[in-house]
């Protein structure tokens, strides 16, 4: 197999925490952390501050030089928006890179972006396949139409982007409800645009996730770098309607009146600050 990689002999395992992830010590003591499923070869070369890196691999495990952080899921609609475009810019980076090694993550997530210090970092690669991979994977309330037709490309994991901003902009799913209301709403719409969610944000990113979202490729950004783009756009418009609209102080008061924000609000908001 073109990926086979044993586990190097420093790597022992102390501890199975859920199916298929477990946490490893190695003679360090540093911590590095074990995913089920084997990764493409590319991904073991492959190194970017924003990708959890892979040590070593088999045919049914990975492990990644990665520990700690929180994951996004915690923190949706609980930071400052410069804060979600900073991560969301970051993730884009680093699919950028993923993508130009000819890999597919098909499983971005808020539980799989993570958040280590103040920077973002994509972990787990176990759904990771070449573009096209004709099996069906990843998470359903995140995947992309063409994914459930085992079609997913780069623009599947842009798609699985704009789920993870959405819910950081607003705190809700653009696609809520039961599992199969959900997909009916991933395949054939309506997503309600985020400023209906999340009024403080105005209409600065309505346009960027209506794209990023929509049920066809065609019509979603044709690179990573096209969206990080738009995410620049959709930032800078954001700022005059923070201006227009009282600056930035104002425009957190709304997102703690709406319930956007938890009581370590302030916390979060200097320590995320950018």
């Amino acid at each position: 197999m073109q990926h086979e990689h044993w586990w190097p002999r420093p790597y022992r395992f102390d501890a199975l925490l859920a199916p298929g992830v477990a946490r490893a010590r190695d003679c360090a003591g540093g911590i590095i952390v074990v995913k089920q499923g084997g990764v493409p070869a590319p991904l073991l070369r492959l190194r970017h501050p924003h990708l959890a890196a892979v040590v070593a691999a088999d045919c049914h495990h990975h492990v990644l030089a990665w520990a700690g952080g929180v994951p996004m899921a915690r923190l949706a609609g609980r930071v400052p928006v410069a804060a979600a475009v900073r991560w969301t810019g970051q993730l884009l980076a680093a699919l950028a890179c993923l993508h130009d090694a000819g890999v597919v993550h098909r499983d971005v997530t808020a539980a799989n972006a993570m958040v280590v210090g103040t920077d973002a970092v994509l972990i787990d690669y176990g759904l990771a396949a070449p573009p096209g991979s004709c099996a069906v994977a990843g998470t359903p309330a995140s995947t992309a139409p063409e994914g459930w037709r085992g079609h997913a490309d780069a623009r599947s994991d842009l798609f699985a982007v704009g789920v993870l901003l959405y819910r950081l902009l607003t705190g809700r799913h653009p696609f809520p409800g039961p599992p199969f209301a959900a997909l009916q709403r991933i395949l054939h719409g309506p997503v309600a645009a985020p400023s209906t969610q999340a009024p403080q944000c105005g209409s600065a990113f309505d346009p960027l996730l209506a794209r990023a979202l929509a049920a066809r490729p065609s019509d979603r950004f044709a690179s990573a770098a096209a969206m990080a783009a738009a995410l620049d756009a959709a930032q800078a418009a954001f700022k005059l309607h923070c201006a227009a609209n009282g600056g930035l102080a104002r425009v957190a008061g709304e997102c703690r009146k709406n319930g956007n924000r938890n009581d370590k609000y302030r916390e979060r908001e200097r320590k995320y600050r950018v």
